[in-house]
């Protein structure tokens, strides 16, 4: 079950979280969006500084809630802004809700994984959730995985935009790996995979470490 996987995670996160010492683009067209929180705002829960990586709308009403649970700083900006932040500014990086997908490629992944690695500090995690695009045998499918090689394209990364009502987005990649290919786009980038963790279906998480 999905809401099982969320629980592994969140009680693995706490785990983690406690042996670590406490420490410390506004254009509406970027599509990968932050919400970095002060030191002290995941102090009682991950004992950890958090940076987490989310869709815009999902980010605001976190940010919002956090506000109102007491966290003094909390700031929700481009993922192209991220150089702005000092080297060891955070220790856990997350990305859940399948957002493992908002690196949009291959090439974007391994550009943004350095980063990843300058601003965080010695022992640093990344944790994402992840579909395994290869766990089917829908035809339709299978046969945008093979126009997505024929285009030079890896198989799972989905070309898609976002309609309501009268509303028409624009359309932005979104990244579906298995682990194998995960950890291809892992490589040279100073993170490794330290665990994987299965869900029943086609959903699974991974923890990363900082090498």
């Amino acid at each position: 079950m999905i809401v099982h996987l969320a629980r592994r995670l969140i009680l693995l996160s706490l785990k983690i979280g406690r042996k670590f010492k406490n420490r410390q683009s506004n254009s509406p067209r970027e599509r990968f969006w932050m919400l970095a929180l002060a030191p002290d705002a995941w102090r009682s829960i991950f004992k950890r500084r958090v940076l987490m990586l989310s869709r815009l709308t999902t980010l605001l009403w976190q940010s919002k809630f956090a506000k109102k649970r007491g966290v003094k700083s909390a700031k929700v900006l481009s993922v192209e802004k991220i150089e702005t932040f000092k080297p060891d500014t955070f220790d856990t990086i997350i990305m859940f809700g399948n957002n493992f997908g908002l690196f949009r490629s291959f090439k974007k992944a391994k550009i943004l994984l350095k980063k990843f690695h300058k601003i965080t500090g010695p022992g640093a995690l990344i944790i994402a959730e992840n579909v395994n695009p290869y766990k089917t045998e829908d035809s339709v499918h299978i046969s945008y995985h093979k126009l997505n090689k024929k285009r030079g394209r890896m198989p799972g990364q989905l070309r898609i935009r976002v309609r309501f009502r009268n509303y028409v987005g624009e359309r932005f990649d979104y990244l579906l790996v298995s682990k194998k290919e995960m950890k291809e786009i892992l490589k040279d980038t100073g993170w490794k995979v330290r665990k994987f963790i299965d869900s029943e279906n086609f959903m699974y998480a991974t923890i990363i470490e900082k090498e």
